[in-house]
């Protein structure tokens, strides 16, 4: 009897560990080390791959997450020193990079335009971030940038992201070395855009695109590259009026289609202790069976540091790979598990998706480490 319970129990545990399908939090886009470790042999290599060029040292970048817009299918994808850097005490004024805002925070040229591209598109709006920031010294990051591309230097990044829902993507980077940064080419090696209408937008000191249109085509062949515009560094803080108008006509001309379609979502509210989140349901059979039986209060369990999970939640389901999770994400996994996730990482498992909580700040406080109530309810 003493063995059967001891068996019993490691079956239990077996399952607890299993929840809902979930994996651990992995935030790294490509073959990178989860471990806190900076002395680990990963997170060494990776450290070198910056400090063999400039004498500083490289801290762990934070993910920066993703600024949802109103578009639902275009995306802002921008590189920038900025959010790549720790600007605190930067002189702004004095480096072309960067340019200083009404709080006196410093933003990078490329980020500037990106942000005046994501509003005027109703873009989301996302940070291509390296898991390592780049030096605060301007010529130090030169020397970093030119060697990473001399070397074939492709940096690992964070902040993954689904690209599954988008059709129209905005590229907004700056011109290193004549060339695309390295950390571009991270993201052309992670992510495929095979079928979707890529946007080129540059800031540079005077080298237009360089030969990036061609390197961007030749690693998305099945992608529509298209150029946009590019900025001189010296002139991106009187060229609004310019990026948005050209932004605008890009849409028009790549995006009629979705124009028309676009329909308003239906949203949901998500009841946690005293917050409340809105959240979009997905137009799938699924989200519209589970709208049906709102409102509902489950006592979702907790799983990995990263989901909540509640049995017994019976609906249709039409699983997928997905790829990578957004904190905010409600799913279905197999077909009577629900799973609310407070976190964003990278996953093998497949799951149907049911919707997304449009801004999950302060998501993972509400639900805390433990089981919580959570409550479902039709607007």
């Amino acid at each position: 009897m003493k063995l059967k319970k001891v068996f019993v129990t490691g079956i239990l545990t077996a399952v607890l560990l299993s929840g809902c399908g979930s994996q651990s939090n992995n935030t790294i886009s490509r073959n990178a080390s989860t471990s806190d470790d900076s002395s680990s042999p990963a997170s060494t290599d990776e450290i070198e791959n910056y400090t063999r060029y400039a004498d500083y040292t490289p801290v762990k970048a934070e993910d920066a997450g993703i600024t949802s817009g109103s578009a639902g299918n275009i995306l802002v994808a921008y590189f920038s020193r900025s959010s790549n850097t720790s600007l605190d005490g930067v002189d702004a004024v004095s480096s072309a990079s960067l340019q200083v805002q009404e709080d006196g925070t410093a933003e990078g040229n490329a980020q500037q335009m990106a942000e005046w591209i994501a509003d005027e598109t109703g873009g989301d709006l996302y940070p291509i971030q390296t898991m390592y920031t780049y030096p605060v010294d301007y010529d130090q990051t030169v020397d970093v940038g030119e060697g990473q591309d001399s070397d074939g230097v492709h940096p690992l990044l964070i902040n993954p992201i689904d690209l599954s829902s988008y059709d129209m993507i905005y590229l907004v980077y700056p011109i290193w070395h004549y060339t695309l940064p390295a950390p571009m080419v991270s993201f052309l090696e992670d992510y495929d855009l095979s079928g979707k209408t890529v946007c080129c937008f540059t800031t540079s000191g005077g080298s237009g695109f360089g030969d990036t249109i061609e390197k961007i085509q030749k690693a998305e062949p099945d992608a529509d590259i298209v150029e946009g515009i590019t900025v001189s560094q010296s002139s991106v803080a009187d060229a609004e009026a310019e990026v948005r108008s050209a932004a605008a006509d890009l849409q028009t001309s790549y995006a009629p289609a979705q124009e028309e379609n676009m329909t308003e979502k239906q949203t949901i509210q998500i009841q946690i202790g005293d917050q409340t989140f809105t959240a979009e349901l997905e137009d799938n059979e699924t989200a519209a069976a589970f709208r049906e039986k709102l409102p509902l209060t489950l006592q979702m369990q907790e799983l990995n540091g990263n989901e909540k999970y509640a049995y017994d939640v019976s609906l249709p389901s039409d699983a997928e790979s997905v790829g990578t999770i957004q904190a905010g994400d409600l799913m279905l996994y197999d077909d009577d598990c629900l799973v609310l996730f407070y976190d964003s990482f990278s996953t093998s498992y497949s799951y149907t998706k049911i919707g997304h909580i449009t801004d999950p700040d302060g998501l993972a406080d509400a639900v805390g480490n433990g089981s919580v109530q959570i409550t479902f309810s039709a607007e």
